[in-house]
């Protein structure tokens, strides 16, 4: 049996309930629930599909990967979008970050054997607000509605987590923490 997953690197928990308080308002405010299925994070590795028996070896590749990987700080600063389309939150440390993704793909590619079509191809990190059911006529609402929350705050990245669709939203499979974590 085939699962859904994505690999991705989880904010503070702190940062997570920010982003979980305003997700939750723009519910209310907008009908937008559709981003609440996912935790707060930044995708390393966007959704594929593989057989569930290979569980186990996805998170011994992880593990196995992050030997000589060290913490680092990433800065969220404010508001940006793509297009009318989606809403999220900016990030600093696009060089660090983009180095934790060319070496999760290549870890994916050689490792774990992924095929290079399931392989994220593109890399923007951000934090996800609004997306899917943010529909064009209300972009303009929201975006004018979230310049007002002045979002400024910061998280120490020292993790991968791995998570699987339950058929209704995203869950933490595992977390692998880089060493002396």
């Amino acid at each position: 049996m085939t699962g859904l997953y994505y690999i991705g690197i989880l904010p503070s928990q702190e940062v997570q309930e920010t982003v979980l308080a305003i997700k939750q308002d723009l519910q209310r405010q907008f009908g937008l629930k559709h981003a609440l299925k996912s935790p707060a994070h930044l995708t390393l590795q966007m959704p594929f599909r593989m057989n569930q028996k290979r569980e186990k070896e996805i998170k011994y590749v992880l593990e196995s990967s992050i030997n000589n990987r060290s913490t680092f700080e990433v800065n969220i600063n404010g508001w940006d979008h793509f297009d009318n389309r989606v809403i999220f939150l900016a990030v600093n440390q696009q060089k660090r970050l983009k180095k934790e993704f060319d070496h999760l793909q290549e870890i994916l590619r050689s490792e774990f054997k992924l095929p290079e079509e399931k392989l994220t191809r593109k890399f923007h990190p951000h934090i996800t607000i609004a997306h899917r059911d943010l529909i064009p006529v209300l972009y303009a609402q929201v975006w004018k509605y979230v310049q007002n929350i002045e979002f400024l705050s910061s998280f120490t990245v020292n993790n991968y987590s791995l998570l699987k669709h339950n058929g209704a939203s995203w869950e933490v499979l595992c977390s692998i923490c880089f060493p002396n974590n």
